[in-house]
């Protein structure tokens, strides 16, 4: 779950700061790209696609927001931490929203988060509606079920569990 976890904030990071720049032009953050050489034991383990992190002034990295790289040798990342960066992302642009599903039964919140363009996040509720009428299309001429379809986005959903705290 380390993993997932490390990998989904590292891809939110990647895909919200800067989706205008290209790889080249993307500034990125030299110190993360150092540690994680240091922590990687062996050199086959290190992809070229692993020690970049992208580095923004607008949009909170792991470490601003929890004061550790995610992934960091020995370190955890609980999930209410996990929620924490979320929100900060949230709150620092308009291209992720979270959403609380409800309550655990230990009486944690249960989230959704939504990463997209602006224009995705700010029509989320008519696309759900979207999806729940192709979802039961009983009623629709097929004329209507292309009309939704032409006009309505995916979503896909990465979901993962740890029985920790």
């Amino acid at each position: 779950m380390r993993v997932a976890s490390s990998l989904l904030s590292l891809l939110l990071l990647s895909a919200i700061a800067a989706p205008a720049q290209t790889p080249s032009t993307q500034p990125m953050d030299p110190d993360y790209a150092a540690s994680v050489k240091e922590w990687t034991t062996k050199p086959e383990f290190l992809s070229p696609l692993v020690d970049h992190l992208p580095a923004s002034t607008t949009v909170p990295s792991p470490k601003s927001v929890l004061g550790y790289y995610i992934g960091a040798p020995k370190k955890l990342t609980y999930y209410a931490d996990m929620v924490k960066y979320y929100r900060a992302l949230a709150a620092a642009t308009p291209r992720v929203k979270v959403i609380e599903l409800g309550k655990t039964e230990e009486g944690r919140e249960s989230i959704m988060v939504f990463v997209g363009s602006e224009e995705s996040i700010a029509h989320l509720d008519g696309n759900k509606k979207n999806l729940a009428r192709l979802a039961d299309p009983r009623g629709l001429t097929p004329e209507e079920a292309a009309k939704i379809v032409a006009s309505t986005k995916p979503i896909y959903t990465l979901s993962g569990g740890l029985h920790s705290a």
